[in-house]
């Protein structure tokens, strides 16, 4: 079964409040199986939220706050060794 556009915003904003596909499809009364289809808008919401929560904490450690400012160094030293940051010399 494809989703409605609806369905689809509904899956977004479930995955932006890191609800699991299982509590989606309970919440939204369809089918899990159908819901893995679309699974793109679910990881959206997911990584929307992950996004705003992020530009928070940069936000504050801009500001000065030092729990901030060591939780963002934290995520830039997880993201560069997931994928360091290749650089060339001459």
């Amino acid at each position: 079964m494809k989703l409605t556009a609806e369905q689809l915003e509904e899956l977004q904003e479930l995955g932006e409040l890191q609800f699991s596909m299982r509590e989606c499809s309970i919440i939204m009364e369809v089918g899990i199986d159908d819901l893995k289809l679309e699974k793109n808008a679910y990881d959206r919401g997911r990584l929307k939220a992950s996004a705003e929560v992020r530009r928070a904490i940069l936000k504050q450690a801009k500001q000065g706050s030092s729990p901030a400012q060591k939780q963002m160094l934290e995520l830039i030293q997880k993201r560069t060794s997931i994928n360091p940051i290749k650089t060339t010399t001459k």
